[in-house]
């Protein structure tokens, strides 16, 4: 068998196996399917070797994050259906990289690094004392839980929040490699939550500004809860 007639045999077997893969589902929306497959695997790609390139002047000051969109027909309307999509893991790794110098550099240029820490009150009766500032997010979902806090509503709240650049909570699955080398969340210790029987892991990468924001935005949302900061 000649080359041409291999890769027309090739040909042929691949179009088959497309049309199985296809099964019932209409030829063009197949298509539609794995055109728009293909070309957020070369944008993947192509995006990831820009973004992690090493070029250190590239600061981008937001949280990268990808979206699908599919257009679609409604009584006459054209309406977009958008779906959040995961973040690839090398650009949430390389974001780590670069947050952690960043500390590490205006921590440097401070003169050492921020030991404040906080107290958590429930209805003005202290639940945890002198916290490490790292520990804000845990003691508050620990707090949370403890008091029977946590229905769909509030467990959506937690699972959304991203004060810290990062989920507030994460499934062991989700916590990437570079999450675990700067201990980021503890998945070598017991789950920190479990919600409808799976099991969560907090955040553990809050600065002075997010965690400010955090807490006051814990207690808008519970006015129960309130903090008290300790300058050392």
């Amino acid at each position: 068998m000649t080359s041409t007639e291999q890769r027309k045999a090739l040909q042929n077997q691949i179009w088959k196996i497309a049309n199985d893969v296809r099964g019932s589902v209409d030829g063009w929306d197949f298509k539609q399917y794995v055109l728009g497959t293909l070309f957020y695997r070369f944008f993947s790609e192509n995006f990831v070797e820009y973004i992690t390139g090493g070029d250190e002047s590239l600061d981008y000051g937001l949280s990268i994050r990808c979206v699908r969109m599919h257009p679609y027909e409604s009584d006459g309307k054209i309406l977009l259906d958008v779906q959040s999509v995961i973040p690839i893991p090398e650009i949430e790794d390389y974001q780590v990289q670069i947050r952690e110098k960043r500390q590490k550099e205006r921590a440097s240029r401070s003169g050492g690094r921020d030991t404040s820490r906080y107290s958590i009150y429930f209805n003005d009766e202290q639940a945890h004392a002198h916290i490490r500032k790292s520990d804000i997010g845990y003691y508050t979902v620990q707090l949370l839980n403890n008091k029977g806090l946590i229905n769909q509503s509030v467990f959506e709240f937690l699972r959304s929040d991203n004060t810290c650049s990062f989920p507030l909570i994460k499934l062991e699955s989700e916590v990437t490699e570079t999450n675990k080398k700067y201990n980021k969340y503890r998945v070598s210790r017991d789950p920190e939550l479990v919600y409808d029987g799976k099991e969560y892991y907090v955040a553990r990468n809050w600065g002075k500004e997010s965690a400010e924001t955090f807490t006051s935005k814990i207690t808008d949302k519970f006015p129960a809860i309130t903090y008290k900061l300790h300058q050392d």
